[in-house]
């Protein structure tokens, strides 16, 4: 059936008129010329259905166009004629808004009036704040000595971008003069500190705090005299301190031993699944007992893998230690950045691979080194940073059975045979070894497809 018969079918078969188009009914209007004017131009809608035109033919037309604009052209007309437009004629462009004063006018119930009760607005019952006012707020300005300064932020990059020295968790207690901290990306100096502590009585009792201001060195070569609790403040929002020199994580160099015990591999692979494929620094960290190329053959066919095809980054061959310690620890302190993935396998259950880390590769290959000098538990991740970072400015040298840290059982010697790889393994058989004071380098190189 036809759109149109199927519309006069239901139009001819409508007993209670409910399709029926309802003639609009205009407002009776009240007698006046205004009124009765705009009747004559809603009637020539009406009949023509069109606006009344600048015409030089139909002088009657023409009056009742020169009549629309003129209306159009005042707002105090358009308010008293608005209730009797029923096709729109005073909502074109051009039509004068309305005043506001108008609208606050004409407000019969009063509901825009301005008779409230201010005492809403008056604090009872609010203990009002003994806050003293600063003398004035603290700004940067240019450091007339900066020359004096320069070399030594020069020697703090340096040392950060080798790892001599490393940012670190910043903590309000080891605020003091002659350190250094990383404020909103920028170093400074808290060169001294000028105040004394003061006593403060409040309803929970009295507390003691340090006030004054700071002498700070920034090396973009600007100097400030802020605050010492506002610095406090800001570095705890947005902040780090920069530890002392960290220990050395170069290895010497020493063959392994024919007394070694290999006891599998620790890899790092980059997915080939469409939707992390283009993702930055998204690894899975896994261990195997065979070779690392045995263990991703059928990746396609497996859930831990997201089924798909992987590529090996990073490749570390344990000796005295079992591979799956290795791959724990690194689990245990990139906990925070594992991802949390769900996928169905083929019978439909759902799987929830917990290999699966947003963290750097050099940051993987630091914690490695960090795991077996013993030192890890001196240090956290930062996803923010991007970084491996200390958590405190002092890091000392400490026994590897810390709290939070397994030591490696049964493992006298911890040798980690390291390989670096943008293909596929045939067969991992060489590249540099590392283990705690020691590193070497095989005979026979890795062998790549």
């Amino acid at each position: 059936m036809a759109e149109t018969d199927f519309l006069d079918f239901l139009t001819e078969n409508d007993p209670l008129g409910l399709l029926a188009e309802k003639p609009k009914v205009r407002p009776k209007a009240k007698n006046s010329v205004l009124l009765n004017n705009f009747e004559e131009i809603v009637s020539f809608f009406e009949e023509h259905n069109r606006e009344p035109q600048d015409s030089t033919k139909d002088i009657k037309e023409f009056q009742l166009f020169c009549r629309l604009k003129a209306i159009r052209s005042s707002a105090d007309k358009v308010k008293k004629l608005k209730e009797y437009d029923l096709y729109g004629l005073l909502n074109k462009d051009g039509v004068l808004d309305i005043p506001l004063e108008d609208i606050l006018d004409d407000d019969p119930c009063g509901l825009l009036g301005s008779d409230y009760d201010e005492t809403i607005f008056t604090l009872k019952n609010v203990r009002r704040s003994d806050r003293i006012s600063p003398e004035y707020i603290a700004r940067r300005k240019f450091c007339k000595d900066f020359e004096n300064y320069q070399p030594m932020f020069e020697t703090l990059r340096q040392d950060l971008e080798s790892g001599r020295r490393k940012l670190a968790v910043y903590n309000s207690q080891e605020l003091a003069p002659n350190n250094f901290y990383v404020l909103g990306g920028v170093i400074l100096f808290l060169k001294s500190v000028e105040g004394n502590v003061s006593s403060y009585q409040y309803m929970s009792g009295e507390r003691r705090r340090y006030d004054g201001r700071t002498e700070c060195i920034f090396d973009n070569g600007t100097t400030s005299d802020m605050l010492f609790r506002s610095l406090d403040k800001a570095l705890q929002r947005d902040g780090y301190a920069i530890s002392d020199y960290v220990e050395d994580l170069s290895l010497d160099n020493e063959n392994v031993s024919d007394e070694d015990r290999p006891k599998g591999y620790v890899y790092v692979l980059r997915s080939r699944h469409a939707k992390l494929k283009n993702v930055p620094d998204v690894y899975k960290i896994g261990s195997t007992n065979t070779t690392v190329s045995d263990r991703i053959r059928n990746a396609v066919n497996e859930p831990t893998y997201l089924y798909a095809g992987v590529d090996i980054v990073e490749t570390y061959r344990c000796f005295n230690i079992p591979a799956r310690e290795l791959e724990d620890q690194l689990h245990t302190f990139f906990d925070q950045v594992r991802l949390n993935i769900n996928i169905p396998d083929e019978k439909g259950a759902v799987i929830s691979p917990r290999e699966w880390f947003c963290v750097s590769i050099e940051a993987v290959s630091e914690a490695v080194k960090l795991i077996l000098l013993g030192t890890i538990k001196d240090y956290v991740y930062d996803p923010d940073a991007r970084k491996i970072i200390a958590k405190r400015a002092s890091v000392a040298g400490s026994s590897f059975s810390a709290e939070g840290v397994t030591p490696f059982a049964n493992a006298t010697t911890v040798n980690i045979e390291h390989f670096t790889n943008q293909g596929t393994f045939n067969d991992l058989s060489g590249a540099s070894i590392f283990f705690p004071g020691k590193s070497i380098s095989s005979d026979t190189p890795p062998q790549l497809e």
